[in-house]
């Protein structure tokens, strides 16, 4: 996986070596975050560009990229996380899991909604640029939106489900509020 920042001053990258890097536009190492025992597939910076949060098997890690300063780490799903959105407007984090569920989460860890289980493993979140609307995409290549602030329901109403042809998505991108 490879991010670059919200300021767009470095980028992030993780991968089946376990290890979650911070580099330079230019290409040059700045520093190895962390070393996990298990591939890290997803990371995504913090709206101030001065954390990562990365999935390291079940757990959620919310981490400095100032060495010395204090990480935090959290049970976040009953399969492996496969991607995670942080979005920099409401602040509010998405993940998504091989337990079919994806979540949202506030910048401490606290949890605020966890998805009705799907039929499929979850492959793919994001969150729209005005962080009103999130997406996920499924192992069985559905995309879904979801207009999550708009309803009182405790499951917010789906908005489009599409069925791509094709194998399944590992990426999802807004590329403006209303398309992916």
């Amino acid at each position: 996986c490879l991010r670059l920042s919200y300021d767009g001053s470095a980028i992030a990258t993780t991968g089946e070596d376990s290890s979650v890097k911070v580099w330079s536009r230019s290409g040059m190492l700045r520093s190895t975050i962390a070393q996990m025992s298990h591939p890290v597939y997803c990371v995504a910076w913090s709206p101030d560009c001065e954390h990562l949060l990365f999935a390291c098997d079940r757990k959620l890690h919310l981490k400095s990229i100032q060495a010395g300063q204090r990480s935090s780490e959290w049970k976040a799903h009953d399969g492996i996380i496969l991607q995670v959105d942080w979005s920099p407007v409401n602040n509010l984090i998405l993940s998504g899991s091989e337990d079919c569920r994806y979540k949202i989460w506030d910048a401490y860890g606290r949890l605020l909604f966890t998805s009705a289980p799907l039929e499929h493993v979850v492959t793919s979140v994001a969150w729209s640029p005005n962080g009103d609307r999130l997406a996920y995409a499924c192992h069985d290549s559905t995309v879904s939106v979801v207009n999550f602030f708009a309803g009182e329901d405790p499951e917010p109403p789906v908005v489009q489900t599409v069925k791509l042809k094709g194998l399944p998505l590992n990426t999802l991108l807004f590329c403006n509020q209303d398309k992916i």
